[in-house]
C-alpha cells in the first residue's frame, strides 16, 4: 500500500469534513475491513492447531501443519467428499508404499491381499 497515496487521500477526507470519500482511501479501506473485530478467528485457528499437533503427532513440519489446518479451517467438511474415485486410481496404481511393494513380490499370484477391498469399491 503506498502510504503517500493513502495520507493524501485522508487529508481530502479531512478536508471535505468526511463528506467525499477519495479514491485514494479505498486500499486502506480494504486492508482495514480485512482484521477481524474478534480474536474469534484466532482461538479457533489455535484450538484447530492444538488438536492436530498433539503431543503424540509432534513430528509434523510447519509446512505441513499450516497445510493441515487450512484445509481443515477453510476446507469443505470431510462429509462432502468423495473418496470413491480417489481409492479406485490407488488402487489401481502399483504405488502403494514401498513396504507394501516389497511384501506383494514375495507373495504367489494366487494370495490377492486386496480382494475384498476391490469388490467394496467396485
Amino acid at each position: 500500500m503506498d502510504f503517500s497515496k493513502a495520507r493524501t487521500g485522508f487529508r481530502d477526507f479531512i478536508d471535505s469534513g468526511g463528506l467525499h470519500k477519495p479514491d485514494d482511501l479505498a486500499e486502506l479501506q480494504d486492508a482495514v475491513e480485512t482484521i477481524p473485530v474478534t480474536s474469534a478467528d484466532a482461538e479457533r485457528g489455535f484450538s484447530t492447531m492444538n488438536i492436530i499437533a498433539s503431543p503424540i503427532r509432534n513430528r509434523l513440519s510447519v509446512e505441513r501443519l499450516s497445510n493441515v489446518m487450512f484445509a481443515t479451517l477453510i476446507g469443505p467438511p470431510v462429509e462432502s467428499f468423495n473418496a470413491l474415485p480417489y481409492v479406485k486410481k490407488w488402487l489401481a496404481s502399483a504405488h502403494r508404499g514401498a513396504y507394501d511393494n516389497q511384501t506383494r513380490k514375495r507373495q504367489p499370484k494366487e494370495d490377492l491381499r486386496y480382494s475384498h477391498i476391490h469388490k467394496i469399491f467396485a
